[in-house]
């Protein structure tokens, strides 16, 4: 297998990526498993300092080699034939697997350098030309880039008519979805729903200087909100719906932003991360200690993140895909899942219609305790409050365990920064450590698992209500250890 440049395909240094952790992954077993009782998987040993092991995540064997990746992720759907193009993607990565197989653990690893050297090479010739190069304009910008080894950027007639179209079938997606006038389907819709310039175009390949929302994405909103609904899914979208302008939003949108904080907060009254919701204000700059020892003293920490995702599927579910959609959709998959082409070529239109669906469902995802991150629970900001960092403290605690992955990741960043010396700290430490070689561990994960495998993972995962347990699987079924070796430590948090 040649490493030259040209000769390595994307989904070939998926692969090296992937034995490569997978070599990392096999040595670290030997003393993850040193303690466990023979025939016990690591998985099994990794998951034993947990109280309660997570319900839905079963142990999988690991690979052998990266040539026994999951076979699901080429699974044709049983009414649809594999085309010619699915085939002989299948054969180029059977051959590429079987290269792969054929090298040495050193080799392997010479391989993976030599990749990781050209990234860091185009990456620093990206950040010369980006600086040797700012301020040109637009012609010889691109000539001032070519001198420095970044080719300039090519909007192909093709790319340019597939982005057109596909603004045009969310547009007719999120209008139809608005026709039924429901609050769900209204807000779906509003979710949904396609962005235009700042002089009301659409953009071309989501290149958007100042994205805003379509003008009827916010009179959807308003609507939903004016039904009066106890659906709280509903009222936590509205609340946190976001124009993605400079500016908060036109009046009507901010009045019913406001109502719909007021009712969640009704509706949920025990909810800590609804009642952060409900005081949070427009452009603010964080939660008063008054706030934050109120959200404290509530007994739950639900963010309805989950709730709301819910709301988009179940509004799409019935949704018919055009023939120019399923066409578009799996074009932008070839560029998606570059390192997995055998997946897309043999991929149904309806796994893909799935994951556009699981798309639309889960962008601008909302984070209740993004605020208190950054505004609220600082060191700088705490000073010499106790009071203010045990009410931190019990937030994080609580959001930890929330089940949104965002949130988790927020409550360990903050807590072990502001948790006192001793038994606290350590905890958090050790919470924070783990979560961080988790996101590491993932991130090799996508690799070794088909990206429509993936949405039916987070798709399940979404429905009971946490992400995590989407994340961990992924982790267990690529074969790579949830648990860090000992004396592995985190990068520095950014």
């Amino acid at each position: 297998m040649k490493l030259g440049r040209k000769s390595l395909s994307a989904f070939a240094i998926a692969l090296l990526l992937l034995a490569g952790a997978l070599l990392v992954a096999k040595r670290e077993r030997v003393h993850i498993s040193a303690t466990a009782s023979p025939g016990a998987s690591s998985f099994k040993h990794a998951s034993a300092t947990k109280s309660t092991p997570k319900p839905g995540v079963t142990a999988q064997p690991a690979p052998a080699n990266p040539t026994s990746m999951s076979a699901a992720s080429h699974a044709v759907s049983q009414h649809q034939e594999p085309s010619a193009e699915c085939l002989a993607a299948r054969a180029t990565e059977a051959a590429e697997k079987a290269a792969l197989a054929a090298m040495t653990p050193a080799q392997v690893e010479a391989a993976i350098e030599a990749v990781a050297r050209e990234g860091a090479e185009r990456e620093q010739n990206l950040i010369r030309a980006a600086e040797a190069c700012l301020g040109l304009d637009s012609e010889h910008h691109e000539q001032c880039y070519a001198a420095h080894g970044v080719p300039p950027f090519v909007v192909s007639v093709e790319n340019e008519a597939n982005s057109r179209q596909l603004e045009a079938e969310l547009r007719a997606w999120a209008f139809g979805l608005a026709s039924r006038g429901d609050a769900r389907s209204l807000v779906a819709a509003a979710i949904s729903a396609p962005f235009q310039n700042e002089d009301g175009e659409t953009p071309i390949l989501g290149h958007r200087a100042q994205p805003r929302r379509i003008p009827q994405a916010i009179d959807w909103i308003v609507r939903a909100q004016a039904q009066g609904t106890d659906d709280a899914a509903v009222q936590w979208a509205v609340a946190n719906f976001s124009t993605w302008e400079r500016e908060p939003g036109p009046p009507a949108l901010l009045a019913a932003k406001a109502r719909a904080r007021a009712r969640l907060a009704a509706l949920e009254p025990d909810n800590a991360a609804a009642f952060l919701v409900s005081v949070h204000q427009e452009g603010g700059a964080g939660y008063s200690r008054a706030d934050l020892a109120r959200a404290a003293a509530l007994p739950h920490y639900r963010p309805l993140e989950a709730a709301r995702v819910n709301l988009v599927l179940d509004a799409t579910q019935d949704m018919q895909a055009s023939p120019t959609l399923r066409r578009v959709l799996r074009q932008q998959a070839k560029g998606n899942h570059q390192d997995q082409p055998a997946s897309v070529a043999c991929a149904s239109d309806a796994e893909l219609l799935r994951e556009f669906r699981l798309t639309m469902a889960v962008v601008l995802t909302t984070v209740a305790m993004a605020p208190i991150s950054m505004m609220t629970c600082q060191p700088k900001d705490l000073g010499d409050s106790t009071q203010a960092r045990d009410d931190c403290l019990h937030l994080a605690e609580q959001s930890y365990a929330s089940g949104n992955l965002s949130d988790r990741a927020i409550a360990a960043a903050i807590a072990h920064r502001i948790a006192p010396a001793g038994p606290a700290r350590e905890r958090w430490q050790q919470r924070h450590r783990r979560d961080r070689w988790r996101q590491l561990q993932r991130r090799e994960a996508y690799l070794a698992i088909s990206p429509y495998e993936q949405v039916g993972i987070f798709e399940r995962a979404w429905r009971r209500g946490d992400e995590t347990l989407a994340a961990d699987e992924l982790i267990v079924r690529a074969g790579l250890p949830l648990e860090p070796p000992l004396g592995w430590q985190p990068p520095p948090d950014p």
